[in-house]
C-alpha cells in the first residue's frame, strides 16, 4: 500500500489530464527543487513511474480518473502531511 495515495475524478480528456499532471510535476519541482527527478511514461501515457530523492510511485491516468501513489524514503516519511498536502492542493487546483 502506498505511503500516500491520491484520486480524483475528471472531465478532461487524456491529453488535457496529461498536460495537467505536467503541470503538478513543474509546480512541485519549482517549490522544492529537484524532488522529482524521472517520470517515464508507458506507450500509451496512461501510466508514469516516477521517482525522485525522496520517493517512488506510479501516476495514473484513465477516461474521468487520475490518481497519484507515492512510496516515500524513510527519511521524509515525517513530512508525509505536508507532501500529500501539497499534491491534494495542486490536484484541486487542476482537476478539481
Amino acid at each position: 500500500m502506498p505511503d500516500i495515495s491520491i484520486h480524483r475524478t475528471h472531465e478532461l480528456s487524456l491529453d488535457e489530464a496529461r498536460s495537467k499532471i505536467d503541470l503538478i510535476v513543474e509546480d512541485i519541482q519549482s517549490e522544492f527543487g529537484n524532488l522529482v527527478s524521472d517520470v517515464k511514461w508507458n506507450a500509451d501515457k496512461t501510466v508514469a513511474a516516477v521517482s525522485g530523492k525522496a520517493f517512488n510511485g506510479t501516476f495514473s491516468l484513465g477516461e474521468g480518473k487520475v490518481g497519484i501513489d507515492l512510496d516515500l524514503k524513510l527519511f521524509v516519511k515525517p513530512l508525509k502531511g505536508k507532501i500529500s498536502g501539497k499534491i491534494e492542493e495542486r490536484m484541486t487546483r487542476y482537476f478539481g
